[in-house]
């Protein structure tokens, strides 16, 4: 009895395994596609910042981007991330990958809320004509989130360190 269940276990473990790769695979095989397409689900996806940033100036009516100017960055950022920025990660597809998050990752941003808040910071500094700074903001999430990484690898580091 017990070989037939270590044969069993072992094919689990094997299905396992290669049932990951196969999803790795496929996971990757539809991000180099999408990085790929003009419209994805029906929706078109900007290809590079400056034309996200056309594209959100045709969502915006004017009285929203009257809003916008003056008002506190921050603040904005936060709030239209809640709404402007989910969609943003839905529709531009920054999870499973589209050519605007392709040249987001380019640039070292490569979370999608970090895709989405870097988008509308952008957009509200063009509307206040305030320097962009994209290689700059982009540098600073990118060493903030290899800092965070860092200290993630330094903790698991000192829970496996056995007594």
């Amino acid at each position: 009895m017990k070989p037939l269940l270590l044969i069993f276990s072992l094919l689990m473990i094997t299905g396992v395994v290669f049932g990951q790769d196969d999803y790795v695979a496929e996971q990757k095989r539809k991000y180099e596609e999408n990085i790929l397409k003009e419209e994805i689900n029906g929706v078109y996806i900007p290809i590079n910042i400056d034309d996200a940033m056309m594209q959100l100036d045709e969502i915006a009516n004017e009285e929203s981007r009257a809003k916008l100017i003056g008002a506190d960055e921050e603040l904005v950022v936060e709030r239209l991330n809640r709404g402007l920025g989910k969609w943003m990660i839905s529709k531009w597809n920054f999870y499973e990958g589209s050519r605007l998050s392709h040249h987001l990752k380019q640039l070292g941003v490569s979370l999608p809320n970090d895709m989405s808040s870097f988008l509308i910071r952008t957009y509200y500094r063009q509307l206040n004509e305030l320097p962009l700074q994209i290689e700059e903001r982009a540098a600073a999430i990118y060493d903030l989130r290899k800092k965070e990484q860092e200290e993630r690898n330094k903790l698991k580091k000192v829970r496996t360190i056995p007594n």
